[in-house]
């Protein structure tokens, strides 16, 4: 059978010698079944979470046949040579270890589902075993094939397990499409149905950790107390990569004391941090050195005693960072003419093109000593995007800037890329009309919503014409659509979107798929924005129904869906059901997600506004008030949420004195007032639709306390900025105008009064028409 680091089970710690110490095996829990289906024959399938230890299984449950012929393919040659190999050998073993194997199976110039079914009807006396290990991605991959097209998505895993360069995808598809004809009868799925299939746990059960402790007891390997020691949860990960020299060589360079004798590399250091920064923010393939030396500098400032001396100069850090240290697992799986390929690990890998790589290992050591990530200015962004010769590189950096909401950042990306592929493929190409659709979504999360809505209505016209209505990529992009049309405020034009979208969904995925559900929400908020709330709560409903049964009732996307449907029972004015709604969502909520989390002050507004509404003054008083406590802690007491919570809060009192009779504290109201227009006046942006409301409540008692003066300026001040808010047609605005002249009037102002009020009448018989009832000429205007 060979060792099992030939057959692709990740190699352990190396000797100074060069030999490979393979760590004692660890019997699994699933193992009887997996060694039963072994001995069967036929198609067996580990799947699992990368390094979870689904070869090295695999390789233990299959070394007894040692009667049996081995079979593995060359690298990227198909499984022609294979099948003629298998016609010779009627017991033996087909090893598919991993995606990029299963892939083979579609680059035979024959046919390979009748050469796959011939191999699987074993011959008298024989035994075939086709045994296979995939991860979850690409199960999932698998399992999608048998369409008539490849999703998306299924390109880019894909192409990313093939290992091809950008500009291959066509290829690629060509060939898994091939691939999806490759199973005897059925579509791919099925056939895996038919499998054997034996998932592969990361975490290890208690009773595997008890026979961890064994094994570490008999055969003194302490390389199993790193797996021991978080109680099994990252299984054997931990043990069988070769970390150990690359992380001790991190380590010492970081915290190296001279004193003691050790050598610091702080500009070594930066360069690697450097590096992994640019490919944690989505860069793919080799990242140019000239790239990585500018952004080095700014950990070299950074670094502790930043204004020290460097004691290594550029080309001795570069020296460093790229020094082999150790033999890695094999970079390809064993073939017939070759034994395994190995490269040497650095921090950083070199490459010819003066650029440098990184591992996956050392990219996740430097990554833990930033928790809370590494921000980059978008001067640092715009330059790593300058850099970004490949679609990948371009699309990688927008989905990285898109995931941390920096989407000006993320529309430069994805332009980029769009402008990359429309230079080498057909307008209507796929892998074009994808990145559109990205472009789109960022220009909507952007608020760019004209520019989103262009770009995905090309998207999804082209869509419908070239893969129909029923597509999953058509009703990716209508989804899309209908979210920039809404946030645009065109929700007529929404509204048959999102109805597609559901209705297509609903027929082809059933009522309980995510996307599903996720289409109803859509739907649901497009209604209540329509003020078809009685719609909108059925799709809200049944949307809550799916949720609580598939994700549970205290899942963040079931507490907000629970929301929406009592928002809607809001719009129905059934009050007292929602508040009941909102009070549960509140308490739950609390405890799953935290007070900090979003959906908390969205409930907590919504229920005292509830309580308001149903006259229940003083519990709305109440939730206001914990709400600006709230807004307080986590905001800060100048924000706008904050000073709209305490404006609320002061509304709510104020109602609750006059419905019950008491004398209100019309001093302390209107200092109140008049701190949070100053609150809102130090914001150097537009002016906020609060300001006008409490410039407009603070004018309202000025003027009935009589106090004529000192609401002229507070009435000038609100026709002036609500009309740069709402233009000077507004009928909010005439009435702040018409205000104005009020106050004046009263200031024994008359003409100055007169000049207001014909402005006001004019304005208004010029946009309503000749005067009518509601154009009143002002009382007392000659």
């Amino acid at each position: 059978m060979g060792r099992p680091d030939e057959l692709g089970v990740r190699r352990p710690v190396v000797t100074a010698d060069g030999t490979v110490v393979v760590p004692p095996y660890v019997p699994r829990d699933f193992d009887g079944r997996l060694r039963a289906a072994v001995d069967a024959g036929g198609l067996v399938l580990l799947t699992g979470e990368r390094t979870a230890g689904r070869s090295r299984s695999a390789y233990e449950a299959v070394s007894h046949l040692t009667d049996h012929t081995l079979l593995i393919p060359r690298p990227g040659a198909g499984l022609a040579h294979l099948w003629r190999e298998a016609d010779r050998h009627p017991r033996c073993v087909l090893w598919l270890d991993g995606g990029i194997q299963w892939l083979w199976l579609g680059m035979d110039p024959a046919n390979p589902a009748e050469e796959l079914a011939r191999f699987l009807d074993t011959p008298p006396g024989g035994h075939r075993l086709l045994v296979g290990t995939l991860s979850q991605d690409e199960r999932a991959l698998l399992a999608r094939a048998g369409s008539t097209t490849l999703p998306s998505y299924a390109v880019r895993t894909a192409t990313r397990l093939a290992g091809l360069e950008e500009g291959e995808e066509e290829d690629l598809k060509e060939y898994m499409g091939t691939l999806m004809r490759s199973f005897p009868g059925r579509a791919v799925e099925a056939e895996l149905d038919r499998a054997v299939e034996v998932m592969v746990p990361r975490a290890l059960s208690e009773a595997e950790c008890g026979r961890v402790r064994e094994v570490r007891s008999w055969s003194g390997d302490d390389r199993f107390d790193r797996v021991l020691k978080n109680g099994g949860r990252y299984g054997f990960a931990s043990c069988i990569e070769n970390t150990d020299l690359l992380a001790d060589r991190w380590d010492r360079a970081r915290s190296a004391d001279p004193a003691a004798g050790g050598t610091p590399r702080p500009r070594g250091v930066a360069l690697v941090t450097a590096t992994a920064l640019v490919y944690h923010r989505g860069f793919q393939g080799t990242v140019p050195r000239e790239l990585v030396e500018h952004l080095h500098t700014r950990f070299l400032e950074e670094r502790p005693g930043g204004s020290g001396p460097i004691p290594e100069t550029l080309e001795e850090a570069w020296a460093w960072a790229t020094e082999a240290v150790a033999e890695s697992s094999p970079m390809a799986q064993l073939s017939f003419s070759s034994g395994p390929m190995a490269m040497f690990e650095a921090l950083l890998i070199p490459f010819e093109s003066d650029g440098v790589g990184i591992s996956p290992r050392v990219l996740n050591e430097v990554w833990s000593l930033y928790p809370d990530d590494i921000p980059i200015t978008d001067e640092e962004f715009d330059r790593i995007l300058g850099y970004a010769s490949t679609i990948g590189s371009a699309s990688g950096l927008g989905r990285d800037a898109s995931g941390r909401s920096r989407y000006d950042s993320a529309e430069r990306a994805y332009r980029k890329a769009v402008e990359l592929r429309a230079a080498t493929v057909d307008p209507d190409a796929p892998v074009l009309l994808e990145l559109r659709e990205s472009l789109g979504t960022v220009l909507t999360f952007g608020g760019r919503l004209t520019e989103a809505v262009a770009e995905l209505e090309g998207v999804a016209c082209a869509r419908l014409r070239i893969l129909g209505e029923a597509h999953e990529d058509t009703l990716s992009t209508r989804y899309f659509l209908a979210l920039a049309l809404h946030r645009a405020g065109r929700l007529e034009e929404a509204l048959p979107e999102a109805e597609a979208v559901r209705e297509a969904r609903l027929r082809l995925l059933g009522q309980d798929h995510p996307d599903t559900v996720e289409a109803r929400n859509r739907l649901g908020m497009t209604l209540a924005l329509l003020g078809q709330h009685g719609r909108a709560r059925a799709e809200f409903e049944a949307a809550v129904e799916v949720l609580r049964r598939s994700a549970g009732e205290d899942a963040e996307n079931t507490l907000w869906t629970r929301f929406r449907l009592a928002q809607s029972n809001v719009g129905l004015k059934r009050l007292s059901t929602a508040r009941a709604q909102l009070r549960e969502i509140l308490d739950t909520a609390v405890h799953a997600l935290g007070e900090e989390h979003p959906l908390i002050p969205a409930a907590m507004w919504e229920l005292a506004v509830v309580s308001s509404r149903e006259g229940l003054h003083r519990e709305a008083e109440a939730g206001f008030r914990a709400l600006w406590e709230l807004r307080r802690r986590t905001m800060g007491e100048e924000h706008p949420d904050t000073q709209k919570a305490r404006f609320e809060t002061l509304m709510a009192g104020y109602a609750a004195e006059q419905s019950e009779g008491g004398d209100v504290d019309r001093i302390g109201l209107e200092a109140e007032l008049r701190d949070i227009v100053a609150v809102l006046d130090r914001r150097p942006d537009a002016a906020d639709p609060l300001e006008v409301r409490a410039r407009n409540t603070l004018v309202t008692v000025l003027v009935n306390a009589g106090r004529w003066s000192e609401a002229e300026p507070e009435a000038r001040s609100l026709y002036e900025i609500r009309s740069r808010m709402s233009g000077p047609d507004d009928p909010l605005v005439l009435a702040d105008r018409h205000w104005l002249g009020r106050v004046l009037s009263a200031l024994d102002r008359k003409e100055e009064a007169l000049a207001e009020w014909r402005a006001v009448y004019q304005d208004r018989a010029r946009v309503l028409g000749a005067p009518t009832t509601r154009t009143p000429w002002p009382p007392g205007t000659p």
